[in-house]
């Protein structure tokens, strides 16, 4: 594959791509959208002036599409001047309007650095105003949920005594999935809703074997969960990455199988992506010692995973990646120049190929 490399912003003070967030994306008309993390504000790669200035520090900036590709808004953490914590959601309007001009603040208390965001559009293609949005967090005992529509936040580990962290979302149209660690990551639970969060049905084992850490989750049209994360090992960096696959079956129980026969390869922060005709796609960081991104797709046919790497020396502590008939796209951070650069701030890029 040939790789474009575009860097966004040369500031080294920029922070994105941290744990679960969804920071870019490929909408219909084939135009790349990202946000990250500047200071107090949250900045994209149209146009030059901040996308919005906040109060404080931002932290977790994530990008909201629909399931047809449509923008639909942004989401972030805010630290207040009090040390408290604040998300935000600013919502996309459409190309005639664009941004609204003030973000809604959806949340405010303890919050721990993890944000997901997943939307969709009932029945409406194009309709931002009606799309629906949800925003998953933590707050170091339970995960949450909040809807744009109802505008109410559910606990959906409620039901658990274990703490839970770490919530990922997925979806296509009104069937969505929350992932997330439970039992001081030793557990990945889930929970499915049929109607857009609305309702949710009830807490599921999904992986309880060994210590099993940051999942992420991807449904496809026909109701088919992937779900990638990395597992305790030997090796350089003592992680392995391993995506599993849950199929539907009768009585809403899903049968689970591991792809790729194990372990992919040695890294972390696993983060999967699905297209119809691009299919399965995996991002992560890969070994320690190599300092690189990995990147692998999966073969049907062989039933194994194809190693797609990008042959540019991107350091990314936590990839995102998405994935349309014939792109796929990461967006990264490489690193400051300096003795100890920090994994949590760098240089924002951008890498594409055709697939």
């Amino acid at each position: 594959m040939d790789w474009t490399t575009t860097e966004w912003d040369s500031s080294c003070h920029n922070s994105t791509a941290f744990n679960n967030a969804t920071v870019g994306f490929r909408d219909r008309a084939g135009v790349v959208h990202a946000v990250w993390a500047e200071g107090s504000s949250v900045k994209t790669n149209h146009g030059t002036a901040p996308l919005f200035r906040d109060s404080g520090p931002v932290r977790q900036p994530t990008i909201l599409s629909d399931s047809e590709c449509d923008l639909v808004g942004a989401a972030w953490i805010l630290k207040t001047a009090e040390n408290t914590r604040e998300i935000r959601l600013l919502a996309y309007t459409g190309p005639r309007v664009g941004w609204q001009r003030n973000a809604r603040t959806i949340h405010r208390g303890s919050i721990e650095p993890s944000l997901a965001g997943y939307a969709y559009s009932p029945g409406l293609e194009g309709s931002h105003a009606k799309s629906r949005i949800l925003l998953g967090w933590h707050d170091g005992r339970n995960v949450w949920v909040y809807d744009s529509q109802t505008k109410r936040k559910q606990n959906l580990s409620a039901l658990l005594r274990d703490k839970s962290s770490f919530i990922t979302l997925g979806g296509h149209q009104a069937n969505v999935c929350a992932a997330w660690n439970c039992e001081d990551n030793r557990t990945i639970m889930f929970r499915i809703s049929a109607d857009g969060g609305v309702t949710w049905d009830r807490p599921r084992v999904l992986l309880d074997a060994p210590p099993v850490r940051d999942p992420s989750v991807v449904v496809t049209p026909d109701g088919t969960l992937y779900l990638g994360a990395h597992m305790p090992a030997a090796g350089a960096t003592g992680r392995t990455i391993h995506v599993f696959k849950g199929v539907p079956s009768t009585g809403g129980e899903y049968h689970w199988e591991g792809l790729g026969g194990g372990a992919l390869d040695d890294g972390r922060f696993a983060r999967v992506a699905f297209d119809p005709v691009a299919g399965l796609w995996v991002a992560y960081e890969k070994d320690a010692l190599d300092d690189r991104i990995g990147l692998r797709r999966y073969d049907d046919a062989t039933g194994s995973f194809l190693a797609e790497s990008p042959a540019v020396a991107v350091t990314s502590p936590f990839p995102s990646v998405a994935v349309s008939p014939t792109k796929v796209d990461i967006f990264s951070l490489q690193p400051c120049p300096g003795p100890s650069p920090s994994e949590k701030e760098g240089r924002f890029v951008y890498l594409g190929a055709e697939i």
